[in-house]
């Protein structure tokens, strides 16, 4: 598996964090345990977003994106990007 890192800027290279069911449970409030489950990667949760917030996936992307910035999930890193 290929380690995702990260640079603080100042010759420190440090994991990237990963983003987990408890961190989107916290930010996306109306998703339930079944739809948090199903999530494993950016567009997973860009689809969920859309389907439970009624946005358009144009909006929905710009809201993950920003939320996830910095973060990755699991299955993101193992292939090697966000």
């Amino acid at each position: 598996m290929k380690k995702t890192t990260r640079s603080t800027g100042i010759g420190i290279v440090l994991p990237t964090p990963r983003i987990t069911v408890a961190d989107l449970r916290r930010r996306w409030g109306k998703l339930d345990d079944r739809e948090l489950a199903a999530i494993k990667t950016r567009r997973d949760l860009v689809r969920q977003i859309q389907s439970k917030y009624g946005l358009d996936k144009a909006q929905a992307q710009t809201n993950v994106d920003i939320w996830a910035d910095g973060r990755v999930f699991e299955a993101d890193a193992r292939v090697g990007g966000a």
